[in-house]
Order: structure tokens, then C-alpha cells, then sequence
């Protein structure tokens, strides 16, 4: 992902003001935003035979797909963002019928990406709506779970 010298993503998100997010981590190829929303940074998780995919889950970038692998995890689709007591959650960015970006919602409402192989960055929610990850369409929630 390129970005101009004062970390700026504007470019590449339009919705996205540098007010409006923090860059969180150094650039990483390690894992992507499916593994970052999982909570983990030791694998690339992706429907494809390249990356960490459980077998019996269908191999295909749709929401029936990322819906069965984030259900492995505890999660279960519910019907909006709004921040929960208790609850983590995860929303699902599409474009057309294809899963692009996940973000996984932080204890002070705000939400967290990986951007590709690049670094995560803290923002809100829709800023990173558009051409490149499409519209968020899904979300996902579970209980909080002990750390």
C-alpha cells in the first residue's frame, strides 16, 4: 500500500481524514485484516490455497464463507455496529458478492484494520468504504473472551 511521507491514506480512502485515524503497527506481510479481526498476527487467513483456510470451509471469498470461519471463532452475525457491553465485533466489507476487508471493533467504539500488508491503523468504521474494500454489509459479534 503506498502512502505519502506524513502517513497519510486519504489517497487510497477518500473517507479516511488524518484526524481521523492512528497507524498502530510497522508494516507487516505476516498476516491480513481476516487474521488482524481474529486477533492474530502469526498467520495470513484467506479462501485460497496459499494461506491458513480450515479445509471443510468452502474456498471462496463470500459472506456464507467468512460467516462459517468467523463462527469457528464464537461469532454469530447481529445486526449493527453499534458498541455492546461485553461483546467484541467484527464487520465484513464487500464489493458485489465478494468479501474484501474485515475490522474487528475496539473497547472504546472505534475499530481496528490491517491494510493489506501493510500496518493497522485505528479508525471509524465507514472510513475505509469505497472502491478498494467496498461497503460494509455484515457484522459479526461474541461475547468478550478472557485474554
Amino acid at each position: 500500500m503506498v502512502i505519502d511521507k506524513t502517513g497519510d491514506l486519504s489517497g487510497r480512502f477518500p473517507h479516511l481524514k488524518r484526524s481521523n485515524y492512528r497507524i498502530c503497527s510497522p508494516e507487516s506481510k505476516q498476516y491480513n485484516c481476516i487474521s488482524w479481526a481474529a486477533g492474530w498476527t502469526d498467520v495470513f487467513c484467506w479462501p485460497n490455497n496459499l494461506s491458513f483456510w480450515p479445509l471443510t470451509y468452502p474456498c471462496e471469498d463470500t459472506e456464507d464463507a467468512f460467516v462459517k470461519f468467523f463462527a469457528m471463532l464464537g461469532y454469530k452475525p447481529c445486526e449493527n455496529e453499534n458498541q455492546e457491553k461485553e461483546v467484541e465485533k467484527i464487520a465484513l466489507y464487500t464489493q458485489g458478492n465478494r468479501v474484501k476487508h474485515a475490522a474487528r471493533q475496539l473497547k472504546n467504539g472505534k475499530w481496528t484494520s490491517k491494510l493489506g500488508s501493510s500496518f493497522d491503523i485505528e479508525h471509524e468504521l465507514k472510513d475505509l468504504e469505497g472502491d478498494k474494500y467496498g461497503k460494509v454489509v455484515l457484522y459479526l459479534r461474541r461475547p468478550i473472551q478472557a485474554s
